[in-house]
């Protein structure tokens, strides 16, 4: 069984949740419904907080998907058919990470 297939379909739908949320909080009838300073507070906070549950979700899904692909190595690297394929990258920002 494929682990990655429902991994890579939750984080598509949480670009796509993404995307559609940003573009419902840019739009004109929200603008307009703002018309007081306590309305356009509370829907800028609704905003950051619902930014801050898709990015929660999103990248508990990479982190999902990055141990999968780990445990899928070291099972490669036990029956001897893993292959390493050397690559550059930037170690600050792998630490920062």
């Amino acid at each position: 069984m494929n682990f990655r297939t429902p991994l890579n379909a939750i984080l598509n739908s949480y670009k796509f949740i993404k995307m559609t949320f940003e573009d419902k909080f840019s739009s004109e009838e929200l603008k307009q419904l703002a018309t007081d300073k306590k309305t356009e507070k509370n829907l800028n906070k609704s905003s950051k907080q619902m930014n801050k549950f898709i990015s929660m979700g999103s990248n508990s899904s990479l982190l999902l998907l990055s141990l999968i692909d780990d445990i899928l190595d070291l099972s490669k690297m036990e029956c001897g058919t893993f292959e390493i394929n050397p690559t550059t990258f930037d170690l600050s920002s792998v630490i920062n990470d």
